[in-house]
C-alpha cells in the first residue's frame, strides 16, 4: 500500500511531477507497440545517464512528434548551453506587488550560482518561476530548452530541495530515499545504489536504518539532498540548503555541492550565507526589491568584499551597477 503523499509539501512538490514522466513512459510503450516510435532506444525519462563525467545530461524520448527537442550536451569544442535560463522574468501578483522585475539569469553545467538578497527580495519567486510552480507575468523560462510551465516534461530535468524538508519520520533514511526515488521513476535502484547516494552526501552508515524522526537538521538536509540527486537530473534548484546548519554540517554540505558541480551539475541556490556564497559560488547575483542589482563571478569576487558589497546594496547606498571591467 502506497504511503499517503501530503500535497504541496517540500520535496514532494517537484517529485510529484514524476507521475507525468511515468505516464509519458506508458504512452511511449503503447506507441512503440503500434510501431509509431523506433525501438532503438530502450529507455526514456530520467533514468538514462549519458555523456562524459563533464557532461552528465539526460536524454529524454519525446512522446509527441511535434514536441521541441531538448538541448543536447555540447562537444568538447563547443561551449555547453545554459541548463537553466530566465530572460526578462517579471512577476506581478494579483494584489499589484511587483515581486520580480525583468530578471536575466543563466546557470551553466558545472556551475554553482548563488542568489543573495534580503527577505522579500524575490529569491523564492525566482525559484518558483523556474520550477514552473508560477507563471511569469512577462519573460521566459527555459530548462534544457523547455518551459516548465508549458511543458511538464521539462521538470524531469530538475531536482528541487526545499528549505522546509518534509520526510516520513517513522521510516528509515534508506526507506525514504527509496520511496522518493520511485516517485522519480527510479525503479531500477537496489540497496547498493541507495546506500551509495547516502554516502555521497556524507550521511553516516549507522544512520541508514535509523528512523528519520531522530535526525538532526543537518542529517535531514543530507538525506533531502540525496533524494534530490538520486533523480539524476542535470539541474539542482536549492532553497536555503545551508539554513539552520551548524558550521560542520554547513561545511560538509558545501563540499557535497562542490563535488556535484565538479561532476557537471548546474546548481542554483538561494542563500543568506554570504561567507559560504563567496567560498562556493562560481557566480553570485544580488537581488533587491525584485531586481538583480549586481552580479559577480569568482574572479571578480576575489578582488572585492562581498559582505560590504551586499550591505551597500541592501541598505540602499548603491543603485544597480554593471559588473566591473575585466581590464
Amino acid at each position: 500500500m502506497r504511503c499517503p503523499i501530503q500535497p504541496g509539501v517540500g520535496l514532494l512538490r517537484i517529485d510529484a511531477h514524476s507521475a507525468e514522466c511515468r505516464a509519458d513512459r506508458l504512452e511511449t510503450r503503447q506507441r512503440r507497440a503500434r510501431g509509431l516510435i523506433s525501438t532503438n532506444s530502450s529507455r526514456t525519462g530520467t533514468d538514462l545517464a549519458v555523456g562524459s563525467p563533464q557532461n552528465r545530461f539526460l536524454k529524454m524520448t519525446m512522446i509527441q512528434s511535434n514536441a521541441p527537442t531538448p538541448v543536447q550536451p555540447a562537444t568538447d569544442s563547443v561551449a555547453a548551453p545554459p541548463v537553466i535560463e530566465g530572460h526578462g522574468l517579471t512577476k506581478r501578483y494579483e494584489d499589484g506587488t511587483l515581486a520580480l522585475d525583468a530578471l536575466e539569469l543563466e546557470v551553466n553545467p558545472g556551475e554553482i550560482y548563488c542568489l543573495l538578497g534580503a527577505n522579500g527580495a524575490g529569491k523564492t519567486t525566482t525559484l518558483n518561476l523556474l520550477l514552473g510552480f508560477l507563471r511569469p507575468t512577462a519573460g521566459q523560462v527555459r530548462v534544457m530548452g523547455l518551459d516548465p510551465a508549458q511543458d511538464p516534461s521539462a521538470r524531469c530535468y530538475l531536482a528541487y530541495l526545499a528549505e522546509d524538508v518534509r520526510l516520513y519520520g517513522s521510516f528509515s533514511a534508506r526507506w525514504n530515499l527509496g520511496f522518493f526515488a520511485r516517485l522519480a521513476d527510479r525503479h531500477d535502484l537496489g540497496r547498493d545504489e541507495l546506500d551509495r547516494a547516502l554516502r555521497e552526501v556524507g550521511l553516516p552508515e549507522k544512520a541508514f536504518e535509523q528512523k528519520v524522526r531522530s535526525f538532526s537538521k543537518g542529517m535531514r538536509q543530507k538525506l533531502a539532498l540525496a533524494i534530490a540527486i538520486i533523480k539524476n537530473a542535470p539541474a539542482l534548484i536549492l532553497d536555503e540548503p545551508l539554513s539552520g546548519l551548524d558550521p560542520r554540517a554547513a561545511h560538509e554540505m558545501s563540499e557535497t555541492l562542490a563535488a556535484l558541480r565538479d561532476g557537471g551539475k548546474a546548481i542554483l541556490m538561494s542563500t543568506h550565507d554570504i561567507f559560504r556564497a563567496r567560498e562556493l559560488a562560481d557566480r553570485v547575483g544580488i537581488l533587491k526589491e525584485g531586481r538583480k542589482v549586481v552580479e559577480r563571478d569568482r574572479r571578480q569576487l576575489a578582488a572585492e568584499d562581498l559582505e560590504k558589497l551586499y550591505f551597500d546594496f541592501v541598505r540602499g547606498g548603491l543603485q544597480s551597477v554593471a559588473s566591473p571591467s575585466s581590464t
